[in-house]
């Protein structure tokens, strides 16, 4: 019976006549000798690929990883596998493996880079769920690349995983919006306001997205209509009350509130906001009116400390009227603020004049008696006169009228108007080109009609309105009623509550056309937008090898080169590089990758590339030269390889085998002092 070396022997003497099947018969007794020989088993796998014989080159191939992995051995094991992807490209289970092991060796480029392949076969086959599966493995690799969030939200809304979907969205919302790029937040907004147009969140999201980066007005003018739409809505109430906080429309803000109060009995924040917004717009008589009820449900809540600077404010305003003393008070004996309240009490000499009896859930403007009466007559707070807001008269802000909010109907008689305060001309004027350059043409000309009654004849005044005339007489482009959008140019006037529909349009086209128009193409940029906010989330795509992971990548280098997969080894080689410990190893191994593809340039510039680091020592040149002299052999350019092993000679004569070199090339080449003399030396 023939022993194993005699069919080593045998399958060499095959080999070097080029005889593969012969070569195969004999590695194949080999593994039946002996099933733990799996250098024999890989090499039979190998002569199985160059015959043709896929199916078992991948069968051998498959013990050999599995035993790599097995034993540790996971570089091997990488290298293996991606052998076997190149012989079945179309199959994903090899594709997971390679992912899953350069996850486990830390290499997170190469990961994603096989990840990415993997989730093109399942878009395109499509098995959208076993995609989520692969989306969700690289979110876990690069949590900061909003792209993969973006994807996993729309395929899990495809598939009816409404409540993933929608957290999926949620968590980009927050990173996009934390990054302050509005323009990326809007084009995330619209895309998802597609695929979800009856979704009441995404679109007060959007419109709190306008409030929150730049465009209050559009904002505001998009929730209001959202209001009209939705009037029910306390998330669309309270963003709203939002806007007009930011917009400085106090007393419309606390009307807002007020309603969500009514949508929303008992709310302690509501209640704050309501207060601050009150405070704010200076009407101090209804601020306590609404707190003096809701007091107690404030201490019981512990939150004493919440309500305290509103009534600070208040005994600011009137500092003797006995009711604000009063309940001033009571806010520090809760907070056990001794001080202040011996302060309060020395000063709480008057009798109460104000019984706050309004109800807490229902703060109408309207209702609002601010004719009490008051027992003694000096405490009230009509004696105070305070500056309140002639509803009657034009407002500096009128734009925000046809909000329309059933909290704000005229009162039948008002206290009288503060005097007028002195028109600031210029920045009057800056509020209409505002509106103007918004496109918003009846905000526009209302502000241009107050500054005409305030100076008739001013020119600049004139020509604004002639302006507005003039807009107002070309014929309006038709639009398509949807969510606000922004561009440099001036856009067009936000929709009214006529022209926005119950609900947005459906998303058309297949799901990859909406991911072109979100720049989410499986292109290499593979991100929502090729900007330097995102550059961490680029890391997938580049492929990038931490410094850390420079070992991983010399060693699978190694791997791939004993493999024969010369390109996949000189890619990893060249991260190996950036790692000045591996830098002229990965040099020359890259190089040896080159010669046995017979890219003889290519390494030779490599090479010399090489030799111009300035950083290099005596000994990485001498090796270099050395490889450089091997190079020159290997394509038979006899006298620049008897340069170089020279130049090593003169160094050390006593490098490798370098002095044999010489002695075998004289004899190959005829002047050597000349073709010595004509090599440059870095050295």
């Amino acid at each position: 019976m023939a022993t194993k070396e005699k069919h080593l022997a045998a399958a060499q003497k095959f080999l070097q006549k080029n005889n593969l099947t012969r070569a195969i018969r004999e590695y194949e007794q080999i593994v039946e000798l002996d099933g733990r020989d799996f250098r024999s088993r890989q090499k039979l796998a190998e002569l199985y690929s160059q015959t043709g014989e896929a199916e078992k080159a991948l069968g051998q191939y498959e013990q050999v990883a599995r035993y790599y992995a097995d034993h540790a051995f996971y570089l091997k094991a990488i290298a293996v596998y991606k052998q076997m992807q190149k012989l079945s490209p179309a199959s994903g289970e090899y594709t997971l493996k390679l992912a899953r092991l350069n996850e486990q060796q830390g290499l997170v480029g190469n990961a994603l880079a096989e990840y990415r392949l993997l989730l093109k076969q399942h878009e395109q086959a499509p098995d959208l769920a076993a995609a989520i599966e692969v989306l969700q493995a690289m979110q876990r690799l690069d949590p900061d690349n909003s792209a993969i969030g973006v994807r996993i939200a729309s395929y899990c809304a495809q598939l009816g995983r409404q409540q993933e979907a929608h957290q999926a969205f949620w968590a980009v919302e927050q990173k996009v919006s934390g990054q302050g790029d509005f323009k990326q937040l809007q084009r995330l907004y619209e895309y998802f306001m597609q695929l979800w147009p009856q979704d009441l969140a995404i679109q007060t999201g959007y419109g709190r997205a306008l409030l929150n980066h730049g465009e209050p007005l559009g904002g505001v003018q998009y929730l209001a209509d959202l209001h009209r739409r939705h009037p029910e809505a306390a998330e669309v109430l309270s963003a709203l009350a939002e806007g007009l906080r930011r917009c400085g429309e106090y007393r419309q803000e606390a009307a807002c509130l007020a309603k969500l109060q009514q949508l929303q009995p008992g709310g302690l924040d509501v209640c704050r906001r309501q207060a601050q917004a009150l405070i704010d717009a200076e009407d101090f008589e209804a601020c306590f009116l609404l707190l003096e009820p809701q007091r107690k449900a404030f201490f019981a809540a512990g939150e004493a400390a919440r309500i305290k600077p509103f009534y600070e404010r208040l005994r600011q305003e009137a500092p003797e009227n006995r009711e604000i003393l009063e309940a001033l008070r009571a806010v520090y004996e809760e907070l056990g603020e001794g001080e202040k309240l011996f302060d309060v009490l020395s000063e709480a000499t008057a009798p109460p004049t104000l019984a706050a009896e309004t109800p807490a859930d229902v703060l109408d403007f309207n209702s609002i008696d601010f004719e009490t009466q008051s027992a003694v007559g000096d405490d009230s707070f009509e004696d105070l006169a305070f500056d309140l807001v002639d509803e009657s008269a034009p407002s500096a802000a009128t734009e925000f009228e046809d909000l329309a909010f059933d909290t704000l109907d005229e009162p039948a008689e008002t206290a009288p108007a503060r005097p007028a305060a002195r028109l600031d001309l210029r920045a009057e004027l800056e509020e209409v080109d505002f509106y103007l350059q918004q496109g918003l043409i009846d905000e526009a000309a209302q502000a241009c009609d107050r500054l005409q009654q305030a100076a008739p004849d001013n020119d600049a005044v004139r020509q604004r309105l002639e302006q507005i005339a003039g807009r107002r007489q070309r014929p309006e482009t038709a639009t398509v009623p949807g969510p606000v959008t922004t561009s440099s140019a001036a856009p067009a006037a936000l929709p009214t509550s006529a022209e926005v529909p119950e609900s947005l349009p459906p998303a058309g086209g297949t799901a990859e056309d909406l991911f072109a128009d979100l720049d989410l193409s499986l292109g290499d940029d593979f991100q929502l937008e090729a900007a330097t906010e995102l550059a961490d989330s680029q890391r997938g795509v580049q492929t990038v090898i931490a410094d850390e992971d420079t070992d991983s990548a010399y060693n699978l280098g190694i791997a791939y080169k004993e493999m024969g997969l010369y390109d996949d080894a000189i890619a990893e080689f060249n991260k190996a590089m950036r790692d000045s410990r591996h830098r002229v190893a990965s040099l020359c191994l890259k190089s040896a990758c080159l010669v046995e593809q017979q890219q003889y340039d290519a390494a030779e510039e490599a090479l010399t590339r090489g030799l111009s680091d300035s950083g290099l020592t005596l000994q990485d040149r001498i090796v270099l030269y050395y490889e450089t002299g091997m190079l020159y052999e290997a394509c038979q350019r006899y006298a620049d390889a008897l340069a170089s092993y020279q130049v090593v000679a003169d160094k050390d004569a006593d490098f490798r085998n370098v002095r044999l070199k010489i002695r075998e090339l004289k004899a190959l080449v005829g002047d050597t002092e000349t073709a010595a003399e004509e090599r440059v030396s870095y050295l």
